[in-house]
């Protein structure tokens, strides 16, 4: 996978940011841990399974959910599978 190291993307308070297979990562977050990376690898095998659309639609749609389950957009977030 490969990594992409700049300020601009993700925004300031995410370490880092899969998009369609390319990972982008805060430069004072330089080098990613190996758990970051497997993460984000185990985003990419999902994206690869089920369609890059796929991915981010059923991500989208469980993000919502969980935004109306636990009434936090941080808490969803951080909650979802």
């Amino acid at each position: 996978m490969k990594v992409i190291y700049n300020n601009t993307i993700p925004f300031k308070w995410y370490l880092a940011i899969n998009l369609f297979g390319i990972l982008f990562a805060r430069k004072e977050y330089k080098p990613l841990d190996k758990y970051t990376i497997n993460h984000e690898a185990i985003h990419t095998a999902q994206m690869k399974e089920l369609g890059y659309i796929g991915f981010y639609i059923i991500y989208l749609l469980e993000w919502f959910m969980r935004i109306i389950q636990y009434e936090s957009f941080h808490k969803a977030y951080r909650n979802i599978s």
